[in-house]
């Protein structure tokens, strides 16, 4: 039924974008729960591609991004209620995504056999290296595992995922995806989900029962920026935008980003060289240590449960 929807709002789009092949790159903010609204986007993307009103070169994305990406290069979107389902399943349950390991190894074995060679210099990952200090932007890859490890470290925010800081004692979320450099005859189509109608939904599944309405909203926005020509709060050209989303792209996002990078490896920094395996110990031993930790953990549980689930 979808598919049908889908098919007859591309046929909506105005004559002049059907009759050329435009060429674009397509950037994908990171987002959590949000990512859904990138399904909607990303299956009306689809479609045009597929009647040929539109050709897509190259994708950029972290986090949830990172995780679209792969699942269009792949033509693997139809998985994500699947995977969505496990994911808002066991968050409700433990507020903890222990899961993505589960939700990674079946879409590894899906992927087709050519995936790298539709990947490499095509999706463009980006995440952070604690241990180096610096923002990786990957964009070649060597097999399923690596591509699906990638995707791990994009993802990786700090604690929630498993409980852990960091992904293999070094990668974490990389927080915002690279802007690609514009090119001759190509246009970038970035889909952002931090607008303010998107983000207090980032965590917040409360009274939602499945992800539907969040994919069907990404599609009509969409089929809103294609039919009206303007920019919507989720959709945008990179070349189009205005001084206000240059600012805040370019500027009040980047010093976000820097601020946050910054606290978090001061605090790798602390964890490597002051709270040795021996402070560790120490402190847990220390039964006020363990009450503040344990007061912590469940405030921050009841915060999750009240207000996002």
């Amino acid at each position: 039924m979808l598919e049908t929807y889908i098919s007859k709002l591309v046929d909506n789009i105005p004559l002049s974008k059907k009759n050329q092949r435009e060429k674009i790159d397509i950037i994908l903010d990171g987002g959590l729960f949000n990512g859904s609204y990138l399904i909607g986007a990303l299956y009306f993307l689809r479609e045009m591609e597929k009647v040929g009103h539109i050709e897509v070169d190259k994708l950029s994305g972290c986090s949830i991004g990172s995780l679209a990406c792969v699942l269009y290069t792949a033509d693997l979107l139809d998985l994500t209620t699947e995977i969505y389902n496990m994911a808002i399943d066991q968050f409700k349950k433990t507020t903890h995504l222990e899961v993505v390991d589960d939700i990674l190894s079946k879409i590894r074995k899906k992927l087709p056999r050519d995936i790298c060679e539709r990947m490499n210099g095509r999706v463009f990952i980006t995440y952070y290296d604690l241990k180096k200090g610096k923002k990786v932007i990957k964009s070649k890859y060597k097999n399923k595992k690596e591509i699906m490890d990638v995707v791990k470290r994009s993802c990786f925010v700090p604690y929630l995922i498993d409980g852990s800081f960091m992904h293999k004692e070094r990668y974490i979320d990389g927080i915002f995806p690279y802007i690609l450099p514009k090119e001759e005859g190509k246009r970038i189509l970035y889909l952002d989900l931090l607008g303010y109608d998107k983000i207090t939904h980032i965590i917040s599944v409360k009274n939602e029962k499945t992800n539907f309405h969040r994919v069907l909203s990404g599609l009509l926005d969409i089929h809103l920026f294609y039919i009206k020509e303007k920019p919507t709060l989720m959709c945008s050209y990179v070349d189009e935008w205005s001084l206000v989303r240059q600012t805040y792209h370019f500027i009040l996002k980047k010093l976000f980003e820097i601020f946050v990078f910054y606290n978090i490896y001061f605090y790798f920094l602390i964890h490597k060289y002051i709270l040795t395996r021996e402070v560790l110990e120490h402190l847990n031993s220390n039964s006020f240590v363990q009450i503040v930790v344990d007061f912590l953990k469940k405030a921050n549980e009841k915060f999750l449960r009240y207000f996002c689930m």
